[in-house]
């Protein structure tokens, strides 16, 4: 299978990264990017780097792993292609949108991965268009499987989505970079506090996904009458942290929900 991505940047690097473990061959990958020092970087790393955006059209399954404002453009220089799997990674990008660029005789796979991808704990979202071969999702399900988790939703749910775990990264990052202020603030080390910080988000996650427990009771347990993780809750709640990452995460909805109306 011969798989093209239009866009070389991180989430492509981070996609490539994963399958070219052992499910894909350096050689079967080709990639497009209008950035010079990125067509030598791919070119060096073994691939089939292209220097015009119709050199990447000549594969099975073409990823468009670009902002959302550069879709309109690429999509229509993309209406002579046929028989192709495009997977779109992009927030207010519908699939109804996409098709109306291309021939009857493609298919389109919607999808909203998120940056842990590069690591191997990425999160995914994907969504089962009408149309698609059911063997064809599979497979592109399992490029993503390379490098984390794959959650099946409906269309109309993957706004929503976005705020839970496509941009939330970014606030588990704030958080972490305040953990460790706030240890640098008490005497530890810059390093010593990042490492404290970040490991204590990674396996506090872990343990959410690997007992099953609820979050709420996991926190319970951590909090000892009159201790000192029950004052910092409260402090927490007192300035509500609840409330603002609640805001913030409808906030990142309603910006995707104007993104998918074209603002």
């Amino acid at each position: 299978m011969k798989i093209s991505f239009i866009g070389g940047g991180n989430i492509a690097s981070a996609i490539i990264g994963g399958i070219t473990k052992d499910l894909i061959k350096k050689s079967d990958i080709t990639v497009y990017d209008i950035s010079r020092d990125v067509y030598k970087k791919y070119k060096e790393e073994g691939f089939n780097s292209v220097e015009t955006l119709e050199d990447s059209f000549v594969s099975d399954i073409i990823f468009l792993t670009i902002k959302p404002q550069f879709y309109p453009e690429v999509l229509e220089k993309m209406g002579s292609i046929t028989k192709k799997i495009i997977v779109t990674v992009a927030p207010g990008i519908t699939v109804d949108t996409v098709k109306g660029y291309l021939d009857k005789s493609c298919q389109v796979i919607r999808t909203m991965p998120n940056t842990p991808l590069m690591v191997g704990e990425g999160m995914t979202v994907m969504v089962p268009a009408p149309g698609v071969h059911e063997e064809k999702f599979n497979f592109v399900k399992s490029l993503f499987e390379k490098s984390g988790k794959v959650a099946i939703i409906k269309e109309e749910l993957i706004d929503a989505t976005i705020a839970v775990a496509s941009s939330s990264p970014a606030y588990i990052y704030m958080l972490i970079e305040t953990l460790a202020d706030g240890g640098v603030y008490n005497g530890l080390s810059r390093d010593d506090a990042l490492t404290l910080a970040a490991q204590a988000v990674l396996g506090s996650a872990k343990m959410v996904l690997e007992t099953g427990i609820h979050p709420a009771k996991l926190k319970d347990m951590v909090c000892s009458p009159n201790g000192t993780t029950i004052r910092a809750v409260k402090e927490l709640e007192d300035n509500n942290f609840r409330g603002a990452i609640l805001s913030a995460m409808n906030k990142c909805f309603e910006r995707a929900k104007e993104m998918q109306k074209g603002k």
